[in-house]
C-alpha cells in the first residue's frame, strides 16, 4: 500500500535528512510519497534568514540545500527505495473556516494542504498523513476526519549540539564555578 505524508519543518530541522529514515517502516506500508507544502519552505527560508540561533539557522540552510536539490531532478525523484518526495507549489485553496483552521497560523496552512490534497485525490485519513514532533500540531491533526498524523519518534531526533553562544557561556559558566571553588570560604 502507498501513503502520503505531509513535512512538518520541525522534521528538516531535529531530525535525519529524509533520505536516513525508513518511511515505510514508520508508516506501516509499502511505498511512501512525500509531500513539501509551500509553509515548510517558508517556515525553512525564514529560520535561514532570520533565526539568532546558529544551528537552527545552519540546519535550515542545510535542510533547503538538499530539497532544492531534490526539486531539480526528474519525477518521480526517489530519495530512497520507496520513498518518492514531490513538491506542492501553490497554497491551499479550501474554505479554511469549514476546517476550523486559520490561513495565518503556518501549522493550518500545512493540514489545509493536506486535506486539500486529500480532497483532491479521493484519499483518507489513513492514506494522507501529516508528519511532526510538535505537540501542537499533533493535537491539531487528532482533530481532523480527512488527514491521519505520524508522529516522528524522538529516537531519531537530532542531538541538541550547542551553538557557538551556547558553547562560549557554558565554557565561562564552568569558569566561573572553578574560580569560585577556588576562593576559600570567610567566616567571621
Amino acid at each position: 500500500s502507498e501513503k502520503f505524508i505531509f513535512t512538518d519543518t520541525n522534521l528538516f530541522e531535529h531530525f535525519p535528512p529524509v533520505s536516513q529514515i525508513d518511511w515505510p517502516g514508520l508508516a506501516c506500508c509499502g511505498r511512501v510519497v512525500l509531500i513539501v507544502p509551500p509553509v515548510t519552505i517558508s517556515e525553512l527560508n525564514k529560520h535561514k534568514d532570520t533565526s539568532t540561533r546558529s544551528k537552527l539557522k545552519r540546519r535550515a540552510t542545510e535542510a533547503l540545500l538538499e530539497l532544492s536539490r531534490y526539486s531539480k531532478l526528474e519525477s518521480p525523484i526517489e530519495v530512497r527505495p520507496n520513498v518518492e518526495i514531490q513538491f506542492r507549489s501553490r497554497e491551499p485553496l479550501i474554505d479554511f473556516g469549514e476546517f476550523q483552521l486559520s490561513p495565518v497560523v503556518n501549522d493550518d496552512r500545512l493540514l489545509a494542504s493536506a486535506i486539500e490534497f486529500a480532497i483532491e485525490e479521493g484519499l483518507d485519513k489513513a492514506e494522507v498523513l501529516v508528519t511532526t514532533a510538535d505537540l501542537g500540531l499533533t493535537l491539531k491533526v487528532n482533530g481532523q476526519t480527512l488527514i491521519g498524523g505520524l508522529p516522528l519518534p524522538e529516537t531519531l531526533r537530532l542531538p541538541d549540539d550547542l551553538d557557538d553562544d551556547s558553547k562560549k557561556i557554558k565554557l565561562l559558566e564552568d569558569e566561573l564555578r572553578k574560580l569560585r571553588n577556588a576562593l576559600p570560604a570567610l567566616c567571621l
